[in-house]
């Protein structure tokens, strides 16, 4: 067993491996939220929002829809997709 020279405060060694395992559960918590956001994003991106304009220049149809199936003459709504973005990084900033 290690001993301290200090027997009011822990060792040295301790600590250090103490705080090691509360950096490292930290670290994992960061990660998991990192791939969830991620995730996130992602799932936005291959289902956004569209919008099809009519022939007078207003938009006719707006909603959301698979990337793969958009409707015909639809545009992805990037700026409505950004916004959600935001909304989905704002959160987890330190």
């Amino acid at each position: 067993m290690h001993q301290c020279y200090d027997g009011l405060e822990p060792c040295s060694t301790e600590v250090n491996i103490n705080a090691n395992k509360e950096e490292r559960r930290m670290n994992e918590m960061q990660r998991n939220l990192l791939i969830a956001v991620v995730a996130i994003i992602f799932a936005m991106l291959l289902y956004p929002p569209y919008r099809v304009m009519g022939m007078n220049g207003f938009v006719s149809e707006s909603g959301y829809a698979w990337l793969i199936d958009l409707p015909a003459r639809s545009t992805i709504d990037i700026g409505a997709l950004l916004i959600q973005w935001v909304g989905v990084l704002a959160p987890t900033e330190n």
